[in-house]
């Protein structure tokens, strides 16, 4: 008789007694995605669209009488269904039976059915989910109270910790369903914001604190430490691999600094890389003076272990050598470096090809990236190859002069074979005076 029929159209063409009686006899077939109908006193929705055709019939004449009827002057009837959508997540199979009860803009329509809930108890609500949320989510590494170690040593290590991020992981991507009786939904939106905010603000005042606590004890180490005997400093200091930064001798895994930079500073105040008033308790917190402090240390501390005399004046200060056996020392290296130099040199001569590039070099990746313009490097070849000082050297000129491995595949290039390429930045005499020192 009827033939397939959406239900928005249903209470034009029959009244509530008609719908259950044609449903019930087969006359009438529903073509939307899905009806809602009642079950032990509440409201369920019926999947239409994924049912086959002779399972749906069968269904509707079976369940005739809990179909709901979209009765649009009945206001109870419209609060339990704006209720029941609310809290199914706005499902697609209630928007045909919405669409008959409030019209088109049906999600608009329902936010005048329901209760209302009460600013105390939205607060109550909010303060309850994200207690539970947040407790569930803390560790020792992160928590909401803002005394996690990795938060810390976020703090450290970049100047600020964002807490809203921790709270964002916490939360999930779901956003918090206000109980489906509510109708004013984003009342509990807005205070789950506010309450967000103010828990990241209260999260990362915290965890500063923590990371100001670290930075005075830091300072306290510090002052400490330029007390330490200046010969066990020369020692230490003289014994750390001469492939390596300076600071990355003083990383540790159990402060709460990456850096060790209450010894790093004193080491390098005692060793006159820089002055004692350089290092303020604010320091240990301000990221970028920090590092280019650390920077400007490894620079003076790189340069050092070229002048000759620097270790000795150091050593006679901290009482490890005297004067007068420095003297006599350096007068006997020199002789002995003199003959030694000569054989070298020859060694050197033969083995090491020295030259600069006529075209532009370009290459590597990320950090080892390389452009040289021409005549802007100088290209270093070892004809004994891995057995060779080139080979051997290569950690020493990577930290100290920024080489960079180059490997002319094709016979015809201008640098073909294994080279190393050094920014003419630096002396040539420098770079040799380091190989030098690996020649048999």
């Amino acid at each position: 008789m009827f033939g397939g029929v959406h239900i928005e159209n249903v209470p034009s063409r029959l009244n509530k007694q008609q719908f259950s009686h044609y449903l019930k006899s087969g006359d009438l077939f529903l073509k939307d995605r899905g009806v809602v109908y009642r079950k032990e006193g509440d409201f369920q929705a019926y999947d239409l669209y994924h049912t086959l055709l002779n399972d749906k019939k069968t269904w509707l004449q079976e369940n005739a009488d809990n179909i709901v009827y979209p009765d649009s002057g009945d206001d109870v009837l419209k609060t339990k269904v704006a209720e029941y959508y609310r809290g199914h997540r706005q499902s697609s199979l209630v928007s045909g039976l919405a669409t008959a009860l409030f019209g088109d803009h049906y999600q608009t329509a329902m936010a005048g059915y329901g209760e209302t809930a009460s600013p105390s108890l939205i607060t109550e609500l909010i303060t309850e989910y994200l207690r539970s949320k947040l407790n569930a989510y803390s560790d020792d590494k992160a928590n909401m109270l803002g005394t996690g170690t990795e938060q810390l040593a976020q703090f450290l290590k970049t100047g600020a910790y964002d807490a809203a991020r921790f709270i964002s992981s916490a939360l999930g991507c779901k956003t918090y369903r206000a109980p489906s009786q509510y109708r004013n939904a984003e009342d509990f939106e807005r205070e789950l914001s506010q309450q967000r905010q103010i828990i990241a603000e209260r999260i990362n005042n915290t965890v500063a604190g923590h990371g100001k606590a670290a930075a005075h004890q830091a300072y306290r180490m510090f002052t400490s430490a330029l007390n330490a005997n200046l010969a066990t400093v020369v020692e230490r200091v003289q014994a750390f691999p001469g492939y390596q930064r300076f600071d990355a001798n003083y990383t540790q895994d159990s402060g709460v600094f990456a850096t060790d930079f209450a010894n790093l500073f004193a080491d390098a105040v005692a060793l006159g890389f820089i002055e004692g008033l350089e290092i303020t308790e604010s320091l240990f917190l301000m990221v970028q003076q920090r590092d280019e402090l650390v920077d400007k240390i490894h620079s003076r501390y790189s340069k050092s272990r070229y002048e000759a005399t620097f270790w000795d004046k150091i050593q006679v200060k901290a009482g490890l050598l005297t004067q007068e056996s420095v003297d006599h020392a350096n007068a006997e290296k020199a002789r002995l470096e003199q003959e030694a130099q000569e054989i070298r040199v020859a060694q050197l001569e033969k083995n090491i090809m020295v030259k600069t590039n006529s075209t532009a070099i370009r290459g590597g990746k990320g950090a080892n990236r390389y452009d040289y313009a021409p005549d802007g490097c100088y290209c270093l070849n070892d004809t004994r190859g891995k057995a060779g000082a080139l080979f051997e050297v290569k950690e020493e000129l990577k930290a100290d002069f920024d080489a960079k491995y180059y490997n002319g595949r094709n016979p015809g290039d201008e640098l073909a074979g294994s080279w190393w390429l050094i920014s003419k930045a630096h002396a040539l005499d420098d770079i040799l005076s380091v190989i030098q020192k690996y020649e048999q």
